[in-house]
């Protein structure tokens, strides 16, 4: 429970346009590895994770129960979306780009 507190801790103090890109995703790997080490995590889940870090991801962590339902959520710099988005789909998985929000989530 301790190392999930200090990963969280340095990856909320991430979250915002002065953060470092690549401390945000060094961040998101190790929470998933703990939940990992947890046995939380299916083998497809690592196989999408797999594929979206092979093609310039900076991190990724699942976002759910790890098994139906579950998304995983991926941090790349913009100029790689585009890639990891069409080897996702090459391997069979859909994926959206998503973008932050100078004020968070709005409902248009």
């Amino acid at each position: 429970l301790k190392d999930f507190m200090e990963i969280e801790k340095t990856l909320f103090n991430q979250l915002s346009y002065e953060g470092n890109p690549d401390v945000l995703g060094e961040m998101l790997n190790k929470l998933q590895l703990l939940l990992l080490k947890c046995g939380i995590v299916t083998k497809e889940v690592e196989t999408v994770r797999g594929i979206a870090l092979e093609n310039g991801a900076l991190g990724a962590k699942i976002s759910g129960s790890g098994g139906e339902g579950a998304l995983v959520l991926v941090y790349c710099r913009k100029s790689k979306s585009k890639g990891i988005l069409e080897a996702l789909d090459k391997n069979g998985y859909k994926g959206i780009r998503l973008s932050p929000a100078e004020h968070g989530v709005l409902l248009i």
